[in-house]
């Protein structure tokens, strides 16, 4: 072969050599990003009898819920969010805030024959949690059937028994349990919860329920000085009154009950052992899209 083929099948290979370079260069560094929905959603996913987390403040609900009552006002969110766009940050997103909303949780008191012996005089964590359960089931009866009730009560109990080995005195983390085992429902428990953050869960169609020293709560038709330990739902709040609504179910005339904020806030205390009212502030919020 002479010198000058050589040189030419040389040239060649060098051509092609350097062509696939070109290619695997601009096949692997193209500007085009892949789409954000092949991502894992950064939002804390929460599945039915796995472990919850509990948080601090966040108060990050921001749908609207559906109310009879429905005047509105518009208000910085607490939490500030945050949206990233191409490093471009947009604070202080605006959140929809009914000033009187109520939701369609349906009522039923921990005694529904009215024998407020044992078990029912320790239900009312298994009453509230039973309250939420049916309003997430779209019950359509304002007051729950009192023999059903009855039955679903005790059933709920004895379920508790049988796992816990007890039913008295849940704490918020145990009756978010009892929720997630019993009825499937994804919860999550909030740590020093605001005013602003009830009213947010609320507005985003989700009730709340909130362990309390009961005897804080000062409640008139209560017997004697009332229970020590006590959990309700709360269903609304009406901001002209200073108000929550809840379905209080440590009495019969508990449906539509009303305390200002500040009882709630102050009442709020989970279960430790015999002193709700120096307990931890929690609720427990149910964390299903409405």
């Amino acid at each position: 072969m002479s010198g000058k083929a050589v040189i030419v099948i040389t040239l060649v290979v060098f051509a092609l050599f350097v062509l696939f370079l070109y290619s695997f260069s601009s096949k692997y560094n193209d500007d085009e990003s892949l789409p954000y929905s092949s991502f894992e959603n950064n939002n804390q996913e929460f599945k039915q009898n796995t472990d919850r987390v509990e948080y601090g403040n966040n108060g990050n609900g921001q749908n609207f819920a559906n109310s009879s009552e429905l005047e509105v006002d518009v208000v910085n969110n607490a939490a500030n969010d945050k949206i990233d766009n191409n490093d471009a940050n947009i604070a202080n997103v605006e959140l929809q805030i009914p000033t009187k909303l109520n939701l369609a949780v349906p009522f039923t008191s921990q005694a529904p024959l009215a024998d407020w012996g044992e078990p029912y005089q320790e239900a009312c964590e298994e009453t509230a949690a039973y309250m939420a359960a049916l309003y997430f089931a779209d019950y359509s009866e304002a007051m729950i059937d009192a023999q059903k009730a009855d039955k679903d009560i005790k059933s709920i109990i004895a379920f508790e028994e049988k796992k816990f080995g007890f039913y008295e005195d849940t704490t918020a983390e145990q009756t978010a349990d009892l929720i997630e085992k019993y009825f499937n429902l994804p919860t999550r428990v909030l740590t020093n919860p605001t005013i602003d953050d009830i009213k947010t869960e609320l507005a985003s169609g989700r009730p709340v329920l909130v362990p309390t020293a009961g005897r804080l709560l000062n409640n008139p038709y209560f017997s004697g000085d009332g229970p020590l330990y006590h959990m309700l739902v709360i269903r609304g709040y009406d901001n002209d009154t200073y108000e929550f609504i809840v379905n209080d179910p440590g009495t019969k005339r508990g449906a539509n009950y009303r305390y200002k904020m500040n009882v709630i806030m102050e009442a709020m205390g989970d279960w430790n052992d015999g002193d709700p009212a120096q307990g931890a502030k929690k609720i427990i919020l149910i964390n299903v899209e409405r």
